[in-house]
């Protein structure tokens, strides 16, 4: 330890007597985590890239996939989000998204199957990930028996990657995009379990662009998204998510191993934990960790600061080095299939998975939830009231407290009528529901006429009053 503290020392000196009058450095490096060396021997850490002006609407997903060491950049501090990702990217990407790096990092190198007439030609850094890809079944050999490592990935090839990854069951409906019939046959049901699950919605024209290839950018929304919404294989090694306990934005001295103490801290956060996380806090535990200077902060998707934090809040936090690096307050969202709308409350029947909310995926829940009086709706992109929404529609509902304050509505059409168990289970539910209603019909008719017969014995007992008086 002492010999690098020396040696953090020499850089640090290093670094201070290169300083201009702005009295600070930057030191760009791949991970998009610029070390800044100030003036009065302060640390600060910024978690950024150079050009993500190239690419706006990915920026949350592009600095969330890099804090979670899932996607990185360049050395010269750029992302690239226009940049082709290839094959080889695209299946490490996604093997580290589905929390499977230490199933990469199992793999022996020189052992690692790789099923593939063009083997030899996969990068070495990206073999490991290949084979657990092959060993999960998320790829197989094609009719060729290649990989082509370095070929652009096309969009449908890598939705059905991660379809696979995610365990997402073929789906047999009727794609809303205009190029629907351009998506190749063997991933046309694979694509159509994304778009059921609401992780991707296409492009503003109404179109997929099956065979254009992917960019970083793209990948890393398609990425972010799903990885939120659905369950994944494995963990994350930095992740937490729980409830805010306390928040305490106020700056504080932090004792770092390598430079001392260091002012890097704007305040902390106190977390119950909703499970088990490889930071070593065990379920409902109680942990408290500072949050760096600049640490990226999300409430509704918008940045924030952390005293915008409210206690009592779902959040995720990724924690790097012990002190908390990216923090999002996680919207409660539920996912489903409509059962009915019915006097302000809407009733579904749920996946096993929603942000901010999860349940056993062995159950079936149907729940009903009030709708708050300016609930956002939108049907397939269009702007629509509750009264639109039919039973059978896929929706993902956002909750405010105990209110419905959004939903997003999808409508599909099956190819092939199926009467999975699912769909058979919400026939039975909705003739349940019925029986429900006639039954509460019943007995605020029964109610009425118990009203009516006392107010008649009330009347007789008036008369018989007066008659003797």
């Amino acid at each position: 330890m002492r010999t690098r503290k020396i040696t953090a020392l020499i850089v640090l000196v290093t670094f201070l007597l290169s300083i201009v009058s702005t009295g600070v450095m930057a030191k760009n490096n791949s991970s998009g985590i610029d070390v800044q060396f100030n003036k009065d021997g302060s640390v600060q850490v910024v978690m950024n890239f150079k050009d993500l002006d190239e690419a706006k609407w990915a920026v949350k997903n592009i600095l969330k996939m890099n804090a979670e060491d899932i996607i990185m950049g360049y050395n010269d501090g750029s992302f690239r989000p226009n940049k082709p990702v290839t094959h080889a990217e695209a299946v490490v990407l996604t093997i580290r998204a589905a929390g499977l790096q230490s199933e990469i990092e199992s793999q022996v190198a020189d052992a690692v199957y790789l099923p593939f007439k063009d083997a030899k030609s996969i990068p070495g850094w990206a073999q490991k990930a290949v084979a657990v890809a092959v060993e999960k079944g998320y790829l197989q050999a094609g009719p060729s028996n290649n990989f082509q490592a370095n070929k652009s990935a096309k969009r449908e090839w890598v939705v059905k990657l991660i379809a696979k990854a995610l365990s997402l069951e073929p789906v047999d409906i009727e794609l809303p995009f205009t190029d629907a019939d351009k998506i190749s046959a063997d991933t046309v049901d694979y694509v159509a379990a994304v778009v059921y699950k609401q992780l991707i919605s296409g492009f503003p024209d109404g179109s997929f662009k099956p065979n254009k290839p992917i960019t970083r950018a793209e990948l890393a929304v398609m990425l972010g998204i799903s990885t939120d919404e659905e369950p994944i294989p494995g963990d994350f090694k930095f992740k937490i998510e729980g409830t805010l306990d306390s928040v305490t934005p106020q700056a504080a001295t932090v004792t770092d191993d390598n430079y001392g103490s260091v002012d890097q801290s704007q305040g902390s956060v106190t977390i119950t934990v909703d499970k088990d996380d490889d930071e070593g806090a065990e379920s409902n535990a109680t942990v408290t960790y500072p949050v760096a200077s600049d640490a990226l902060i999300y409430v509704d998707d918008q940045t924030a600061e952390l005293a915008d934090l409210a206690v009592g809040a779902k959040v995720e936090a990724i924690v790097k080095d012990g002190m908390v690096v990216y923090l999002e307050v996680e919207p409660v969202v539920v996912k489903g299939v409509v059962q009915e709308v019915y006097d302000d409350t809407i009733t579904v029947i749920e996946s096993n998975w929603g942000r901010g909310r999860k349940i056993d995926s062995s159950e079936v829940v149907s729940s009903t939830y009030d709708l708050a009086a300016d609930v956002a709706v939108t049907l397939n992109k269009d702007s629509v009231t509750a009264s639109d929404i039919q039973a059978g529609d896929v929706v993902k509902l956002t909750l405010n407290a105990e209110e419905v304050t959004n939903i997003k509505v999808s409508r599909f059409k099956l190819k092939i009528h199926k009467k999975n168990d699912k769909h058979e289970w919400l026939e039975d539910a909705k003739e349940e529901r019925e029986r429900e209603r006639e039954r509460e019909k019943e007995m605020r008719e029964r109610a009425k006429e118990d009203r009516e017969r006392e107010r008649g014995r009330e009347r007789e007992r008036e008369n018989d009053s007066d008659s003797e008086s």
